[in-house]
């Protein structure tokens, strides 16, 4: 009988223990449950930081985390996306962006920012395009080493205050007379051209006014250079090369070496490719009418030059 008690004893404590063994892991299984529940429905923002950095997680779907490390995004109950960009745990910085209740304002954000990017990009195409390539350009030596043609340098040319170059090669030529002191010598002109450069620094210029420049007895002086766009004859700057004679050919006369000398000049800037082979000769007064330069005696001895044209010469003055 006693026995009998034992057992059934023993069987109910068994028993009892059994279901306080299940009860236990029920609970702990919903406690583990809502936690899940809780953190899947609200994810811990502060863990995504000020800027929206995210730590390493997981969560599943759309409820809260995705991804650790490198690209990571989290979305909450705000409707709230952090885009994340790091490296090992994703945790160096953030940029939130708007939800889709605001999406107007991100696509005007972006139209924004690729219109600022454009403007950029123009400003340095234009930048690299003006300094980087057209400024490495330089005045061109035309090789003529005629004891007659005298370099910048050989004249003690004061340096240009800016230099712009012609688009080459070019068809006309223009010329010109100073209408001043008259010279024959080297030194003499050099005085001169020196002095005409000084005087038109004053005035404005960046740098003496022609291309060239031609004394008498034919000696040459380089002014601005073959390449570099002269200051003689608005309208015709950009597609004309420059000469201008030493003096005032209004009275003072010409001599046969400054128009073999100048015929010279004109072949080796061909030659050069400055100016085309079939360029055209005008008189300063054929392009800027009712004028006088370059004075009559000049332009009276025009024709000698082969790629000369007549046009307009009868509208040139010849008065003093």
């Amino acid at each position: 009988m006693i026995s009998a008690r034992s057992k059934q004893s023993t069987q109910l404590r068994s028993l009892i223990a059994t279901r306080r063994t299940s009860f236990m892991l029920m609970a702990r299984a919903a406690s583990r449950s809502r936690r899940r529940s809780s953190a899947a429905e609200k994810p811990d923002w502060d863990d995504c930081g000020s800027v929206g950095v995210v730590l390493v997680g997981r969560w599943r779907h759309d409820s809260s985390l995705v991804g650790t490390g490198g690209l990571v995004r989290c979305l909450g109950s705000s409707g709230k996306l952090v885009v994340v960009f790091g490296g090992a745990g994703g945790h160096l910085f953030g940029l939130e962006l708007v939800s889709a209740k605001t999406s107007r304002r991100l696509r005007c954000s972006v139209a924004v920012f690729l219109c600022w990017a454009f403007i950029v990009a123009s400003a340095l195409t234009v930048y690299l395009v003006h300094f980087a390539i057209f400024k490495q350009q330089i005045r061109l030596d035309i090789g003529l080493n005629a004891t007659w043609y005298h370099r910048r340098a050989q004249w003690q040319a004061l340096k240009a205050y800016e230099e712009n170059f012609l688009n080459l090669p070019v068809q006309n030529v223009i010329i010109g007379h100073t209408a001043g002191q008259y010279c024959n010598e080297k030194y003499s002109c050099i005085k001169i051209v020196l002095d005409i450069q000084n005087d038109h620094l004053k005035r404005g210029f960046d740098d003496i006014g022609p291309n060239f420049l031609l004394g008498g007895n034919g000696l040459v002086f380089e002014g601005r250079g073959a390449n570099v766009v002269g200051a003689m004859v608005k309208y015709w700057n950009l597609r004309s090369i420059s000469v201008m004679f030493i003096g005032d050919y209004r009275t003072s006369s010409t001599d046969p070496f400054q128009f073999d000398h100048l015929n010279t000049l004109l072949e080796t800037l061909v030659d050069k490719l400055v100016l085309r082979s079939d360029y055209v000769v005008f008189g300063h007064c054929q392009v800027s009418t009712h004028i006088i330069s370059p004075g009559k005696h000049v332009m009276e001895n025009l024709k000698r030059l082969s790629h000369w044209n007549a046009t307009n010469s009868d509208k040139c003055l010849h008065y003093f």
